[in-house]
């Protein structure tokens, strides 16, 4: 199964950013989505994809871990899950 997740940290600082996508990549996020054409494009700020076998409580629990611990001293950070079978896009970059 696909999943994306959007994540906000209010007031996040550049520190709080960088903390998440470790957190991200550490549970198997990524900030690259794959084309039917097998090219990587960028994904939008605190925006990541993922292919899991598990189940979207499950996924969406790994996330908000992820987004508290990346930045415990602030607000509650605002999580999205979505469990996709097709995507479309327009205006992303290619991926470095």
């Amino acid at each position: 199964m696909q999943y994306l997740a959007r994540i906000t940290i209010h007031n996040g600082t550049f520190q709080d950013y960088e903390a998440l996508h470790k957190q991200m990549l550490r549970i198997g996020f990524k900030r690259t989505i794959k084309s039917d054409a097998g090219h990587l494009y960028a994904l939008p700020d605190a925006t990541y994809e993922a292919d899991s076998t598990a189940d979207i409580n499950s996924v969406h629990a790994a996330v908000k871990a992820a987004a508290v611990s990346a930045a415990p001293h602030r607000q509650q950070p605002q999580v999205l899950v979505v469990k996709y079978e097709a995507a479309l896009w327009s205006g992303l970059p290619l991926a470095k």
